[in-house]
Order: C-alpha cells, then sequence, then structure tokens
C-alpha cells in the first residue's frame, strides 16, 4: 500500500492517552472522592471516516462499584455536569450513542473539548468512565502510479474508461477502507464501490481494454 508513516504521529498519539489518563483522573476525583479507578486502555481503533483509514484513537476506560459512590442518580448526573463544565468542557448526555449502550445505563454524562472525548455513564450497579483521544493521522496516503499511460497503453489497447489507466478502484485508488460501529469498537469494511477488491471492477486492474 502507498503510504508512510509521518514522523512523530505516533509519539503525538501517545502524548495524547497520557492527556485523556490525566483528565479522567481529575473528574474521577472531582465527581467521587477517594482513590479513583485504574484506567485501562484499548488497542489502537481506526477512525469512522472511511477516506482517512490511516487515522487512529485510543480509548481509556475505568470503573467504580456504586457502594463506593454516594449519591443517587440523579445527583451523580448533576455532579459530573458541574465537573466537566468547571474545566471548560461542552457537555452532553450521550444521546448519539447506540440503543444497545443506553439502555444498560440509567444516565450518560459526554462531554467534549479540544477533540477529546470523555463519558461518565451512571447505573444503579456502578459508576464507569470512558474517555478517547482526538483522532492522530500515523500515515500519509499517496496516491498510486497508474499501471497504463497513454504512452504505455501499446497497440489494440485504449485506456480503461473507468479508471483511466489506473488499474486500482478509482474511488478508493487500492487503499483498504476502515469504518467504526458504535463509539469503541472497530471493524473493518471493504470500499463501498470495489467492495474491498481495490481494484478498477470494469479492467479488472489491467488500466486497459481491447479496441
Amino acid at each position: 500500500m502507498p503510504e508512510r508513516e509521518i514522523a512523530g504521529a505516533r509519539q503525538e498519539l501517545r502524548r495524547s492517552v497520557e492527556e485523556l489518563a490525566r483528565h479522567l483522573e481529575r473528574f474521577a476525583a472531582g465527581l467521587v472522592p477517594g482513590p479513583a479507578p485504574s484506567f485501562s486502555g484499548f488497542d489502537e481503533l481506526w477512525t469512522a471516516d472511511p477516506w482517512t483509514p490511516d487515522g487512529r484513537y485510543q480509548v481509556l476506560s475505568g470503573r467504580l462499584p456504586r457502594p463506593a459512590v454516594a449519591g443517587s442518580v440523579a445527583e451523580l448526573r448533576e455532579r459530573a455536569a458541574a465537573v466537566l463544565a468547571a474545566a471548560g468542557w461542552t457537555t452532553g448526555t450521550g444521546e448519539g450513542e447506540p440503543e444497545s449502550v443506553r439502555k444498560r445505563y440509567e444516565a450518560i454524562v459526554y462531554g467534549t473539548r479540544d477533540g477529546f472525548e470523555v463519558q461518565f455513564r451512571l447505573s444503579a450497579r456502578a459508576v464507569e468512565f470512558y474517555g478517547r483521544t482526538p483522532v492522530t493521522r500515523l500515515y500519509a496516503w499517496e496516491s498510486p502510479e497508474p499501471v497504463v499511460t497513454a504512452e504505455t497503453v501499446g497497440p489494440g489497447y485504449e485506456l480503461c474508461p473507468e479508471c483511466d489507466g489506473l488499474g486500482w478502484c478509482p474511488t478508493c485508488e487500492g487503499r483498504i477502507v476502515f469504518l467504526r460501529s458504535g463509539s469503541y469498537t472497530g471493524y473493518r469494511s471493504g470500499c463501498p464501490d470495489c467492495r474491498g477488491d481495490n481494484v478498477c471492477l470494469v479492467c479488472r486492474g489491467a488500466g486497459r481494454r481491447s479496441c
């Protein structure tokens, strides 16, 4: 695949993870007196944008059982929103989360700032903390060279009318497309035009056809 890793990008992602951990620890301390939960991370996840498959982000999460957290769900929701607002974060209620997530909790308080996202998920059993880093672009995509040009197409052939000699799918240019399902899980999906074949569907990668 014609791509190269951007210098310093992976270090930037690691710094974002460290900053996210500090945010979560501070918010947890503001919401729940006493020791903060330990926050564990998932592997790098892929971005939702199918045309920037080189973007990555990471998630941290932690959990405290409700017996360790005083107050009703309504009180915790108000405290969570106040903690976020005091730190200059934009708050919401997590209404954009999938129903499968929302129905497991009595309330979700959502905050965003500078590309970071955090959530307090409140239920009768526990208070759960989730955070997501901004997307960091790790790779620079370089469009491939055409497999055939007007000068090299050869006698008896013409350039493919679909890809104009590129050979690769003109939509994705041969790149693997990554999509995201839900908020914190990633899965792979192919280009909607070539369905993951990555080559031109007319010439099947030849870049030319008989004339």
